[in-house]
């Protein structure tokens, strides 16, 4: 919203408004959104009204508001609206005038007859009506809930709104209720209550750990094999695939280099681990050695073939 313009009276406001889609304004009590775009136009809610601003300087009422779209980003969805709101939703006084009664503002004015009360500013079924659509307004309106570890809210977020239950999630200690997430160290109510049927009920996805149902009352128990998980198979410590280890940790690890620290021989690549630094094995501490043996064979070698062949010239001149 970059400014407001107050117009003929306080109770008239014109705004221009930007605003992103999902978003939207409270103006003089009424909220106004932005919902999304349609054939070059704009769907908009005004409390509990829709309507679609088809095109550019062309104003739509919606619940008693004037809307006309100056300008409209599609990528990201911006919509620019001129927004007047000829009177003040909200101040008590039903001014039967500019636009406002009972159906742009219930606050003020009320709603038709007894089968509807105001509800943000809209009108919905009275719970006390035998035709009532609505299961409750508030959360107050529904019954406590007989299932154990259940609660009852209601449920706005479908319409007409309904009584629905859900599980308790909160570990609460004294309230009667073990959650399934909960246990003795955290709420005194699981002191009595299994917290599993069967071994199934424990598995933790680790193929490194056996998980069991056990002790009384019933609880999940976790004996770990001690190894590194690697997809659905428990490699043991110390074991070393390709380039990489299962450390005392329990994590996987790349083998290490030469100088590198490390405590046992299968951290380093060389598979000897001397005075806490990987060192050379036993290939890379004989090569040099056999490197030197190679090269005095090759010329013993070559001074014995220079002997057989000056013996043989020799034999040929006499």
């Amino acid at each position: 919203m970059l400014g407001m313009v107050v117009l003929l009276s306080s109770v008239v406001t014109a705004e221009k408004l930007y605003v992103d889609a999902g978003q939207g304004e409270m103006i003089n009590g009424k909220n106004v959104t932005f919902i999304g775009i349609l054939n070059d136009g704009v769907n908009m809610q005004v409390d509990g009204d829709f309507g679609h601003i088809p095109k550019k300087n062309e104003t739509v009422i919606i619940g008693g508001v004037h809307i006309m779209l100056l300008g409209l980003s599609k990528n990201p969805p911006i919509a620019i609206l001129d927004v007047i709101v000829p009177f003040s939703c909200g101040d008590g006084t039903c001014s039967g005038g500019a636009g406002e009664d009972y159906a742009s503002c219930c606050k003020d004015c009320g709603c038709l007859g007894s089968a509807k009360n105001c509800v943000n500013n809209i009108c919905v079924s009275n719970l006390s009506s035998p035709t009532v659509l609505f299961g409750c307004l508030e959360d107050d309106d529904c019954s406590t809930s007989l299932e154990p570890c259940t609660t009852t809210y209601c449920n706005k977020e479908v319409i007409p709104f309904q009584c629905t239950t859900k599980d308790l999630e909160e570990c609460i200690p004294g309230d009667g209720c073990c959650p399934i997430s909960c246990t003795i160290n955290n709420d005194n109510d699981c002191l009595y209550k299994d917290q599993c049927s069967s071994d199934k009920d424990c598995e933790d996805d680790d193929p490194c750990t056996v998980n069991t149902c056990s002790s009384k009352p019933k609880s999940c128990q976790t004996l770990d094999q001690g190894g590194c998980p690697k997809g659905d198979q428990c490699i043991p410590i110390g074991t070393i695939e390709g380039f990489t280890y299962c450390s005392q940790e329990e994590k996987i690890f790349s083998l290490r280099e030469l100088g590198e620290a490390c405590n046992y021989d299968y951290e380093c690549i060389s598979q000897q681990c001397n005075d806490l630094e990987c060192g050379k094995g036993l290939a890379q501490r004989i090569l040099p050695f056999s490197i030197i043996s190679i090269f005095i064979i090759c010329i013993l070698l070559i001074a014995f073939y220079l002997v057989v062949l000056i013996r043989k010239r020799m034999e040929e001149e006499q």
